[in-house]
């Protein structure tokens, strides 16, 4: 609000005021582009992270699926060598060389 004790004299107070007024109200302007600018690289980027998660999430899937359908086979594998009389050699799937030499 303006105070009427404190307007400017003549016709150069009010074109400077009014020039301040446009000014600040460009300056306000700018800084809000510069927010929505932020907000939405912002955005994009959560998006980007969130679509490369799921997309890693499906590749951890899709290697579990096949690392149990080994080890199904494995043990599979070692009936049958048992039920011909075969002793298969020992398979511990935690240990990181199974059945090697480390």
């Amino acid at each position: 609000m303006i105070d009427p004790s404190q307007t400017p004299p003549g016709l150069i107070g009010w074109i400077a005021g009014a020039a301040a007024a446009i000014g600040a109200w460009f300056h306000g302007r700018g800084g809000r582009r510069r927010d929505e600018q932020a907000t939405t690289t912002e955005s994009r980027l959560y998006e980007t992270v969130r679509l490369e998660l799921d997309r890693l999430t499906e590749q951890v899937r899709a290697l579990e699926r096949r690392s149990g359908r080994m080890l199904n086979h494995i043990y599979r594998l070692e009936g049958l060598m048992r039920s011909s009389g075969i002793e298969p050699p020992p398979f511990d799937p935690d240990v990181s060389n199974p059945g090697g030499t480390d």
